[in-house]
């Protein structure tokens, strides 16, 4: 944990304290760039003796602070966590305990989050950060996994396929919005060196036919790779 935050979940304990409410358990900090790329920060809290009662703190620039009273009957994950992620705040600190209540509120209303640009950023988190349903599970509550409505993204683009060979990708993505929705790329498949050469493309034929000859020319750089391997070398004959 950093100076920077831990200096914010300070100010936090000493807001509660200021308010009369000690009790109160930081579910999680975000952070928002602002100007001069100063960051502001929000955090969310709730009693530890009643998780109705919920608390949000902002902390502007300058150290401002606004205590808020959220109402139980007003919060929930989409319009508060998922908003703020796709408003462009990033989580700087979350328990494993909240991430698996997170989880669980996620799984159970999946077919009703409208920011689905949130919940991008939300798993992708997760994904970057070593938040697996191995992770989760390590609490011994009841299994859940959310990690399925995943779905990678580089420059907008949703990768909607990929071939992996030895240590190298292609992958095909599609964004509706880019003049040139269709793309392929070259990658790896840890995204150790990201994404490289890509070719743009109106129409998704001319992009299948780009990503299935790319993926042909991997194979055979990997076979001509692996075959010089294991070539055997020319003998000298002995007279």
């Amino acid at each position: 944990m950093n100076k920077q935050l831990t200096e914010i979940i300070d100010i936090a304990k000493q807001s509660f304290h200021d308010h009369d409410e000690k009790d109160m358990k930081i579910n999680y900090i975000l952070s928002r760039k602002g100007g001069e790329n100063s960051p502001s920060y929000l955090c969310l809290a709730s009693s530890r003796s009643d998780p109705d009662e919920i608390r949000c703190i902002t902390i502007d620039n300058d150290n401002q602070i606004n205590y808020q009273n959220v109402p139980d009957w007003d919060f929930n994950i989409d319009d508060y966590l998922l908003s703020d992620l796709e408003d462009g705040y990033q989580i700087e600190y979350m328990t494993l305990e909240d991430h698996y209540n997170i989880w669980c509120a996620i799984e159970e209303w999946k077919d009703d989050i409208q920011h689905q640009d949130g919940l991008y950023s939300y798993l992708d988190h997760c994904k970057k950060n070593g938040i697996t349903p191995e992770a989760i599970s390590l609490l011994g509550l009841e299994n859940v996994d959310i990690t399925n409505l995943y779905q990678e993204r580089n420059e907008n683009y949703k990768i909607i396929g990929e071939t992996k060979v030895g240590d190298q990708s292609i992958v095909i993505a599609h964004n509706p919005k880019s003049p040139s929705p269709f793309v392929t790329w070259k990658t790896t498949p840890t995204r150790t060196r990201g994404f490289d050469i890509g070719h743009y493309y109106s129409r998704f034929k001319d992009a299948y036919e780009d990503y299935k000859k790319r993926c042909n020319e991997m194979m055979e750089d990997h076979l001509n790779i692996q075959y010089r391997k294991i070539k055997p070398k020319n003998k000298e004959h002995v007279r």
